[in-house]
């Protein structure tokens, strides 16, 4: 997968820490391109939501696309969102990721490698899936 480097969510810019991929592999990660105006996405929000708390052993990352940082604070604050976000302001990320609807998931086992992608909403079944293939600690 492409290399990146995001800023994260934070309550301020001031507080705002760094996501690069160099920082996830170590641990299968579930990568969600999103946006808070999409329906799909907003239907899948308490699915990814859910699973964080079932997967212990996998990482969830959010990477919104283009939007703003307080538009997106309400979002995860609203819904709970206990898994991290990064901010793709200007969509570089997405494009490199050859996201061309959303929601658009990748899966990537511990060491980086994209083991799948999905394109569209996923149920509690189909990521269930996905996460199958990887293994349990």
């Amino acid at each position: 997968p492409p290399e990146f480097d995001l800023p994260r969510l934070a309550d301020s810019e001031a507080d705002a820490e760094r996501l690069s991929f160099a920082d996830l592999p170590g641990a299968p990660t579930v990568l969600s391109f999103w946006t808070t105006w999409c329906p799909y996405c907003r239907r899948q929000t308490p699915v990814l939501v859910d699973a964080s708390s079932r997967y212990a052993n996998i990482q969830f990352v959010g990477i919104d696309v283009k939007e703003d940082a307080t538009l997106v604070r309400a979002y995860v604050e609203d819904n709970q969102i206990p898994y991290t976000i990064v901010l793709d302001t200007d969509g570089a990320v997405a494009e490199e990721f050859m996201v061309r609807g959303f929601p658009t998931t990748y899966f990537l086992d511990a060491d980086g490698r994209v083991v799948a992608r999905h394109v569209g909403q996923l149920t509690t079944e189909l990521l269930d899936d996905y996460l199958s293939q990887f293994p349990e600690e």
